[in-house]
């Protein structure tokens, strides 16, 4: 566990949570305490993608099962759908802020996995290869902030500035977030018609493909999206997608 959470405002609702809270909201903190022993950088980051690996997969395999309802769905007509599939695609819905349950094209750009390379570079580049303090001290890879209940203050937030880094229980929620964030919010856009594109077409949408769309997740810009073409090219991490259009 870090040490440098309990110095710092853990935030529930605005009041300070003590140290027995936060340790009961987590499932634990960080990556497991091995990995942080490792000095050897090669060995470092192989341990670091056999943590992440299986969670991102896990995580897209859910993805795809929801995709995989949708479309199934789909081939019926509206008029056979049973009550608990209308209740379920309903819960996609809200979850992937698709208006209407009948938007299929909505459903489609929307509900769809995300490139296992992408998601490795970007877990590296935000964490800092699971070594920075938001993933040691809130289980947040990906650099997510809040303004809602649960978060910790940055030290250096300014006064009257109320948001928060997210905290999150595990892990593997960290990433899910993050897949939602691309999946759904407007500044991915681009991302997700690209993909839409890359299926409609029948092939494979990679994670250096898909990093040419991440102009907009850092205030760098195209310089973001140089650094983690680059992560994902110096790691070969382009093994772990499909190897159409290697």
């Amino acid at each position: 566990m870090s040490a440098l959470l309990f110095g710092t405002s853990v935030l529930l609702g605005g009041e300070g949570m003590s140290k027995k809270e936060v340790l009961a909201y987590v499932d634990s903190l960080g990556l497991p305490a091995s990995y942080y022993k490792i000095r050897d950088v090669s060995e470092s980051k192989r341990a670091f993608v056999e943590y992440l690996l299986p969670i991102i997969q896990a995580e897209n395999e859910k993805i795809e099962a929801e995709r995989n309802f949708v479309l199934t769905l789909f081939q019926k007509s509206h008029m056979e759908w049973s009550r608990l599939e209308v209740v379920k695609l309903t819960k996609l819905a809200k979850k992937y802020s698709v208006r209407s349950i009948y938007n299929q094209n909505a459903f489609n750009r929307r509900v769809a996995p995300i490139p296992v390379s992408l998601v490795l570079a970007q877990a590296a580049v935000e964490s800092g290869w699971g070594k920075s303090r938001f993933v040691r001290d809130a289980n947040n890879v990906f650099g997510h902030w809040t303004f809602g209940k649960l978060g910790i203050a940055p030290k250096d937030r300014e006064p009257g500035k109320r948001h928060k880094l997210r905290l999150f229980k595990n892990i593997s929620e960290s990433v899910a977030t993050y897949m939602l964030n691309l999946n759904r919010n407007y500044a991915y856009r681009e991302f997700r018609e690209a993909r839409l594109a890359y299926i409609r077409r029948g092939e494979d949408f990679q994670g250096y493909i898909a990093a040419e769309k991440m102009h907009r997740y850092s205030e760098i810009g195209d310089e973001y999206v140089r650094i983690i073409k680059n992560v994902i090219k110096e790691n070969e991490w382009h093994q772990f997608d499909p190897v159409d259009n290697v």
